[in-house]
């Protein structure tokens, strides 16, 4: 892959880690989840991006009152969204959004900045 593919897709992912934020489920405090390990490959974090954002846009309309536990028709509405952009669940966007916030949870903020910057740099032809 080349240096401007790896860094379009580092920029694409520090995106939908950001936007992942609202609708990944809490881990920590589910402690009988086991943690389902996801390999993040390009044609993944592309679907994961590209459903996000109507994710967050349902997830807004929801309104601040929207509970854990969804009721049927919103569930349903969850799974057409996932199944819309490639994942075969919900429960497998969500795993993709918790893989990519543990990735992202590990990087540093600093050298990703210079990294990207340095990426800049380039001009392609």
């Amino acid at each position: 892959m080349s240096i401007f593919k790896r860094g379009l897709l580092a920029g694409l992912v520090v995106v939908a880690w950001a936007l992942a934020a609202p609708l990944s489920i809490d881990r920590a405090s589910a402690a009988e989840e086991p943690f389902k390990q996801v390999q993040l490959d390009e044609a993944t974090v592309k679907n994961f991006i590209v459903a996000q954002k109507e994710m967050a846009e349902y997830h807004q309309k929801l309104g601040p009152g929207a509970s854990d536990k969804p009721d049927p028709k919103i569930q349903a509405d969850l799974e057409a969204l996932a199944k819309k952009h490639g994942f075969a669940t919900f429960g497998d966007f969500d795993d993709v959004a918790f893989n990519i916030s543990m990735v992202m949870g590990g990087l540093d903020p600093t050298t990703i900045g210079a990294e990207l910057a340095w990426l800049r740099g380039f001009k392609v032809a």
